[in-house]
């Protein structure tokens, strides 16, 4: 009797280990996935941080501006978005950012708002040995993944 295929048993067997294998690459994936989306975010507010600073040390007044240029700042609004904003004696809104669903900023940075100082004058970050620098975190909750942000008082971003 010549056997030509396979029987059910042994297809069974290779979908079944199929099946896990894929399921366990989907997983690893999957969560992989999630921590890039934090690093991009926490790349685009590092982005956005440093173009705040280099308008305020360039003094790059917006045509809206009324009177001279003060500062520009940084501010978190809520756990899911921030603004940017050059403040003469009126303030210009530059940019508002929504971060990507199931990501926040947490905690609040203090101070709120981060003020980049005109020409190199620093920021409104106290510069003592207890708090020279502004910490916050961005959080994908869902995966308990996070990543931190420091601001020092003279404005380098990290």
């Amino acid at each position: 009797m010549d056997k030509n295929g396979y029987t059910l048993l042994e297809i069974l067997i290779t979908i079944s280990i199929l099946a896990a294998t894929f399921a366990a690459g989907y997983t690893g994936f999957r969560e992989f996935s999630r921590r890039q989306a934090v690093n991009s975010v926490v790349n685009s507010v590092k982005s956005d941080l440093n173009l705040t600073q280099k308008q305020a040390l360039d003094g790059k007044k917006p045509p809206t501006c009324d009177g001279g240029l003060i500062n520009y700042a940084f501010q978190v609004t809520s756990s899911n978005t921030y603004t940017i904003s050059a403040k003469c004696t009126n303030s210009v809104l530059i940019k508002s950012v929504t971060l990507p669903s199931g990501i926040t900023i947490n905690p609040t940075p203090s101070p709120n708002p981060i003020e980049f100082k005109t020409i190199g004058q620093g920021t409104n970050i106290t510069a003592s040995p207890a708090s020279n620098y502004a910490t916050f975190t961005i959080l994908n909750s869902q995966i308990n993944y996070s990543s931190q942000i420091t601001i020092g008082s003279n404005g380098e971003v990290n």
